[in-house]
């Protein structure tokens, strides 16, 4: 195995320049990939440059830009020219206490399929700050991957780990990491709100509105020379009453990259998906109603309560405006008279006479869980309403979103109404209400998981027993020693055994723990179907609550075709 040279000279790294390193690097993951220089061979690391930035973690701006971090990792990788450097992934404004970033997602994803077998970052806190999820990360899933993880600043490298293990060090900076963004979190969003109403604060690159870019040096947006001219043509076209699908449209036919796969082209985000991204209608609409556009700074927009919950959408009465903050792309007249056809546009529909409502909304039942069989994507749910004097009734009905949003260009409407998908599902869960319900069940599954628990949690015990004595013979044998019994080299000759058994203990534990925390899962679970299932059965009612427990995903294929994948599918497989 080759010796890793971690000695870059880091005061030669400059990060004035917030794009620095960035496109070198694309440029040449880009030349790497595109040659197909990726081999099979698993002596050859192909690796992937991972860099996070996120303010609300406490992160400095300066040290740990995104630049920064890019121009650490092409020294490190001119240092050691045997590392290939395939992609690099980047999460711009993710907090680091969980994985769920769509570029580090898309980095275990090439991890799976091969395209790399090594993973770089800067130091550990940018793959994560929770020391719980990094250290399985870190022992379990990358080396059961056969994955080589480096750190540089850390000088870590996971061939070195012993025993499976993470450097200690390397475990204590993690610890350290979670504990200070949960305290660092609290002030910074205290101190970011702060400077956010003085002007002083500004959200990452990834934040930044279209049309505009971040200058972080005058602490303000600046225009983007290259996307300014095409929100000026959106508010042009809208001006004259243009509807929003036509603006979608024209934005498409003339082949302008869309803010998502602007991104991708600039080497912002390697997420695949945005590569061939097209605007949508949505993105239209946010455009014509920011005030971003006539020069006001928002902040505020989305929050989170707590550190590590997810922001959300708040009240416009609770957003933080900042006006004549930075040049403005739109001019003041122009903007209002596009807000007055939009409030006209509005009250038309609002004003088309009233409507029935629906008996059911199954928007609320199903929520995010209804997807399109051919690409993918979800399937957004409206609602056709009847009019107050109409024989027919409303309805909530279900079409492609991807469809929906490309003005019915790209993928099929797979147009189902609500009431269909939730008979298909009503029906199967009945059945399967029946087989938990019968005495079959308890019998074939209950009973024998409860002798299985029984068995489990003795030999816990037992193992934690012999554990223990394990414990005091090393205990006994340290005493001996400090009260000149025997030697040192005695003391070490019979420590060396008691240590192998107290490690073998250790894991026997940590397995049977683990294989009796499953069957108590499992229990619990059992318990919960029939408490549901029992009422379930009496109503034959669908809910959210029902849905959350027993449905993973529906699907929907051409012809009004329905595929559920239940949670208890594999279960079902097993078991009967």
């Amino acid at each position: 195995m080759s010796t890793i040279n971690f000695k870059i000279d880091y005061n030669s790294v400059k990060t004035t320049n917030p794009e620095m390193g960035s496109e070198a690097l694309a440029r040449k993951s880009r030349y790497i990939l595109e040659n197909k220089l990726v081999f099979d061979d698993p002596v050859i690391l192909r690796v992937g440059l991972y860099a996070r930035l996120s303010v609300e973690d406490g992160d400095n701006e300066i040290s740990d830009s995104i630049a920064t971090q890019l121009a650490i990792g092409a020294g490190f990788f001119a240092l050691n020219p045997e590392l290939i450097h395939v992609k690099t992934y980047i999460d711009d404004g993710y907090s680091g206490l969980d994985f769920d970033r769509p570029d580090f997602q898309n980095m275990m994803d090439d991890l799976k399929t091969g395209l790399i077998n090594c993973v770089v970052v800067k130091d550990v806190s940018r793959a994560g700050r929770n020391y719980k999820a990094l250290g399985t990360f870190l022992s379990e899933t990358i080396r059961d991957m056969g994955v080589r993880f480096f750190s540089i600043l850390d000088e870590y490298d996971s061939a070195e780990d012993e025993d499976g293990l993470p450097k200690l060090s390397v475990i204590l900076q993690t610890v350290l990491d979670q504990k200070f963004s949960e305290d660092i979190s609290k002030k910074v969003s205290s101190s970011i709100r702060a400077k956010t109403e003085l002007g002083e604060f500004l959200p990452a690159a990834g934040s930044i509105p279209y049309g505009f870019l971040r200058d972080a040096v005058n602490v303000t947006y600046k225009v983007d020379e290259e996307t300014a001219p095409v929100v000026l043509k959106i508010y042009s076209m809208r001006s004259e009453r243009a509807s929003i699908s036509a603006v979608t449209n024209y934005l498409n036919d003339e082949g302008v990259p869309s803010p998502g796969k602007l991104r991708y082209l600039r080497g912002m985000s390697s997420d695949e998906k945005l590569k061939d991204s097209k605007w949508s209608r949505s993105t239209v609409r946010k455009i014509l109603t920011d005030i971003t556009y006539i020069g006001h700074r928002v902040h505020g927009r989305k929050q989170k309560e707590t550190f590590h919950l997810p922001k959300k959408a708040t009240d416009s009465d609770k957003w933080i405006i900042i006006e004549n903050a930075h040049p403005a792309i739109v001019p003041p007249d122009l903007f209002y008279v596009v807000q007055g056809v939009n409030e006209e546009e509005n009250n038309k529909q609002a004003n088309q006479g009233k409507r029935q409502d629906v008996d059911i909304d199954y928007r609320e039942i199903f929520k995010d869980e209804i997807f399109c069989a051919d690409c993918g994507e979800p399937m957004i749910g409206k609602k056709n309403t009847a009019r107050a004097n109409s024989q027919s009734a409303s309805f909530i009905y279900y079409e492609c979103s991807r469809y929906l949003n490309s003005d019915r260009r790209n993928c099929k409407s797979h147009y189902i109404k609500g009431e269909a998908i939730a008979s298909e599902i009503t029906a199967q869960l009945l059945s399967f209400a029946e087989t938990v319900l019968s005495k079959d069940f308890t019998k074939n599954v209950i009973e024998p998981l409860k002798i299985e628990l029984v068995v489990i949690r003795k030999q816990v015990l037992d193992t934690r027993a012999q554990a223990s004595k394990a414990q005091d013979a090393f205990a006994e044998n340290f005493e001996n020693y400090i009260d000149g019994k025997i030697s040192k080299e005695q003391f070490s000759q019979n420590a060396i055994p008691i240590r192998e058994n107290m490690k073998r203990l250790e894991k026997e534990e940590r397995e049977q723990r683990q294989v009796m925390d499953a069957m108590d899962a499992k229990m619990d679970l059992y318990k919960e179907w029939i408490k549901l299932l029992r009422e379930f059965q009496k109503t034959a009612e669908l809910s959210g609550k029902i849905m959350d427990a027993f449905v993973e995903k529906v699907v929907i294929a051409t012809g009004q075709h329905i595929f559920v994948e239940y949670s208890f599918n594999d279960f079902k497989s097993k078991a009967f």
